[in-house]
């Protein structure tokens, strides 16, 4: 099954399902074969079990708050710091998918040291990569690559933390003209404890003559006036560093701009992308390996005379959290190669990508822990920490609620032009009949004709044919909607949120039919792989469908106003 972009203003898959319709340029497809197995990667992966055998003790980590000098050692030995880093550069080259897979196999053995390689290489030293000048990378890339320098990525601050616009950390032209002098304090910086090089946002009020400019620097850790605060206490992931950044009258040349100074915003939202996805491979990570411990437990664990996993309750426990890494996996994966293939715009399925697993995550973290029953309350075993891991994912880069809100204004973009144009010739109606009857005609074709999804295996086709209700149901919604709140829908958040939520489902559909389609026609897989394949596609989008209508119901049931007059009574 192939998903395309039509055009750079309506580009990737999901920006389409808002319009009803499916993509026709740029292939949605699930990698395999040598993007996965060939032998560099391999050789870096093999290393990375073999090290983590020996030298990796999750509950030490956990209990002391700390990966250890001795474990960062071992992985800066592997070279996993340098793996996206150009190989002129001293790294291995690695691309998205490659990232994703190695992100994957160190959050599987240990979520902690997975957050510190996401700190520093889909974040931390993505700036550089995508912006940096030269000399700016021949200073800074090879001690990157080889870990001797840990990236961070210093963007939040304690007021304004998905509000990048609120942000009071400034920037302004020295005395003598010949640098720039940053001031702020940062929080929850990833790898700020031990980082010794951040990519620092701050306000420049000089940048173009507007107060609103946000500039990137490249600030190394020994810059005079630098300061790291403390490390926070955290529910989860105790092992990475998570610390405040202080900056008091840190100076810095131009030559340590990253960009040009005034597009710092643009810059933090590109790396974000990049993070979210590295973010999502994690969760994958994470999640593979509690199914499995979960499954082991539920064949080992005896009750009345027989393994609980020959329990139905238990047997749907264990489907449910097969589907989610199943969707985790399609999903990162036809994404990560998206990014390869030279997509652009990916901002919106990154942060579906990054949604759609950390709360996939927690379910299946929820379902092993009910499997493993009263052992999984106690820190002899290791559910507990898996719980407390696994809630933080839904936090880091950006919330799920923030991320929620920017899927659907992002996706109704064009949709809203549509909307906007009419409305906005309806005060001369006669002028505007053209247009309008223009406006109608196309709606009444999305309502009666449905794009159709480019055809999967047979096998699929029913799901095919549900992806394309589901994407027909969204478009219709989002224009209904658009007409019923007008400008007052960016307030609207209950119904961005369920427009989201369809879109996020939309997306696993198409992403779990490209694998499983993939799967099917491939000549040299098993009859075994392929079942499994299509009995894993089949109930993901039977409940995957079931929650698009659901979402998309709630936006005409005329709950949201029960749901604002409730939260706001004061009655006990």
């Amino acid at each position: 099954m192939r998903l395309r972009a039509a055009d750079p203003e309506t580009s990737g898959p999901v920006r389409l399902f808002f319009r009803g319709a499916f993509c026709r340029a740029t292939p949605l497809v699930y990698p395999h074969g040598s993007a996965f197995e060939d032998e560099p990667l391999e050789i870096v992966l093999d290393s990375l079990r073999r090290f983590a055998d020996g030298s990796v003790d999750s509950s030490r980590i956990d209990a002391e708050a700390s990966i250890g000098d001795s474990v960062i050692a071992g992985l800066r030995e592997i070279g996993l710091f340098g793996i996206t880093i150009p190989e002129e550069h001293g790294g291995s080259g690695f691309g998205n998918v490659r990232l994703c897979r190695a992100m994957e196999e160190a959050s599987a053995i240990d979520a902690s040291i997975s957050f510190l390689l996401g700190g520093h290489l889909s974040i931390g030293a993505k700036g550089l990569l995508l912006h940096g000048t030269e000399e700016q990378k021949e200073r800074f890339l090879p001690e990157l690559a080889s870990g001797e320098r840990i990236a961070s990525f210093a963007l939040s601050e304690p007021g304004a933390g998905s509000d990048v616009r609120g942000m009071t950390t400034l920037a302004g032209r020295s005395s003598d003209g010949r640098a720039w002098t940053i001031d702020g304090r940062k929080s929850w910086i990833a790898n700020g404890g031990f980082a010794r090089l951040f990519t620092v946002l701050a306000r420049t009020p000089m940048a173009r003559g507007r107060e609103d400019d946000l500039t990137a620097f490249l600030v190394p850790r020994e810059a005079p006036g630098l300061s790291i605060g403390r490390e926070e206490e955290k529910l989860g992931l105790r092992g990475s560093s998570t610390a405040e950044v202080l900056l008091e009258g840190v100076e810095v040349g131009d030559d340590l701009v990253l960009g040009e100074p005034g597009r710092g915003f643009a810059i933090a939202m590109e790396v974000l992308n990049y993070g979210r996805l590295g973010l999502s491979a994690g969760c994958l990570g994470q999640a593979k390996a509690i199914r499995e411990r979960a499954a082991a437990h539920a064949r080992e664990r005896k009750q009345f005379g027989r393994p609980i996993a020959g329990f139905e309750m238990v047997k749907e426990k264990l489907a449910e959290m097969s589907i989610d890494v199943f969707s985790m996996e399609s999903l990162v994966y036809a994404t990560a190669a998206l990014v390869d293939g030279g997509f652009k715009d990916f901002s919106i399925e990154a942060a579906i990508c990054k949604v759609f697993a950390s709360e996939a995550l927690w379910r299946v973290v929820n379902h092993a822990l009910e499997i493993a029953g009263g052992s999984g309350l106690t820190r002899e075993y290791p559910y507990e920490r898996f719980l407390r891991d696994a809630r933080m994912t839904q936090f880091f880069e950006g919330t799920n609620e923030v991320l929620r809100r920017h899927i659907a204004m992002a996706g109704l973009k064009g949709p809203r032009r549509e909307v906007d144009a009419v409305r906005g010739k309806l005060s001369n109606p006669i002028a505007a009949l053209p247009e309008l009857i223009t406006f109608l005609s196309r709606q009444t074709a999305r309502a009666f004709v449905r794009d159709t999804a480019p055809a999967p295996e047979a096998e699929l086709r029913r799901e095919a044919s549900a992806l394309e209700q589901a994407v027909k149901w969204l478009g219709q919604s989002s224009v209904r909607t658009l007409v019923r709140h007008g400008d007052e829908f960016v307030e609207r958040q209950l119904a961005q949120s369920r427009l989201a939520d369809a879109a996020i489902d939309c997306y696993a559909m198409a992403a779990v039919l490209a694998r499983s389609s993939a799967i099917l026609a491939r000549s040299d897989a098993g009859e075994a792989e392929k079942s499994s394949a299509a009995a894993r596609a089949r109930l993901f989008c039977a409940r995957a469908f079931a929650r698009v209508k659901r979402a998309l119901d709630a936006i005409d049931s005329g709950d949201d106003g029960l749901v604002v007059r409730v939260a706001d009574d004061r009655e006990p």
